[in-house]
């Protein structure tokens, strides 16, 4: 499932949807503060904009975070090391890299 869209419901069952069917990716609980509030933030990301944890809708959430917000590249970078939340990319197979790249590529400028 690359996108997850939900009629009629709150942000806070969104993310309570996000968190089950991505339970395997979560290190919780988190070290700091910090790295929880940047964590919360990124999840509601993904439930607004509909993306899912493929290397696909990480990049839209990343592009979208850096661009959209006051978080730039350096912050989101910052967040993620404090939150110790790449171990998700480590996960990603030869095959799904090569499938999302190509996917996020054609829809980059769209995204920005």
């Amino acid at each position: 499932m690359d996108y997850f869209m939900y009629d009629n419901i709150s942000l806070k069952e969104g993310l309570q949807l996000f968190r089950s069917r991505n339970s395997k990716y979560f290190s919780k609980p988190y070290s700091s503060e910090v790295a929880h509030d940047f964590m919360e933030s990124h999840d509601i990301a993904h439930v607004v904009f509909g993306c899912d944890t493929s290397l696909y809708g990480e990049a839209v959430v990343k592009i979208w975070t850096s661009l959209g917000t006051d978080q730039n590249i350096a912050v989101t970078t910052r967040g993620y090391q404090s939150a110790k939340a790449f171990h998700l990319f480590r996960a990603y197979s030869l095959k799904h890299i090569l499938r999302h790249i190509s996917r996020y590529i054609t829809v980059i400028s769209k995204v920005i």
